[in-house]
């Protein structure tokens, strides 16, 4: 008599079972997170806020970030007082926030070389998450999550 060989229904169900799981996580992680990208522009501002204050005190030129609810951007003043653009430099360009993301104020940072920086608190609000970034007045930023800790 010969002996039929085969997989038995347990195994082919652990396999089942297994591929599954498999396919979920793999499912969970291509859909987008909402909140990752208001975290994502979060992070972005803190990082060129600091970079924005290392370099008014490296240039020696009074630098400025101006931001609106719908996005920020960079500014130089000029000898004569008048304050341009500092889109010449790619790293400083403008940003805008594809909605709903928005910012919850609108205000000015001025950065003076040598100068401590006037402390700013930021709100960064879309697809139901809220970010915070804070501006001490050394001109390090921090990150969080609203009602959590740091990110």
């Amino acid at each position: 008599m010969t002996q039929v060989r085969g997989f038995t229904l347990i195994e082919v169900m652990v396999v089942l079972v297994i591929v599954a799981i498999m396919a979920g996580l793999v499912a969970g992680n291509l859909r987008p997170d909402p909140g990752r990208a208001v975290a994502a522009e979060a992070w972005r501002l803190a990082r060129l806020a600091e970079r924005l204050d290392r370099e008014a005190n490296l240039s020696g030129q009074v630098l400025a970030l101006r931001w609106q609810p719908d996005g920020y951007r960079f500014l130089k003043r000029g000898d004569d007082g008048v304050w341009s653009d500092l889109a010449s430099d790619s790293v400083f360009s403008p940003r805008r926030f594809d909605p709903p993301m928005h910012l919850t104020d609108s205000g000015e940072a001025v950065f003076v070389p040598d100068e401590e920086v006037a402390p700013q608190h930021w709100r960064l609000i879309g697809d139901g998450a809220e970010v915070a970034v804070q501006l001490s007045a050394l001109g390090d930023a921090e990150v969080s999550l609203v009602g959590q800790g740091a990110l």
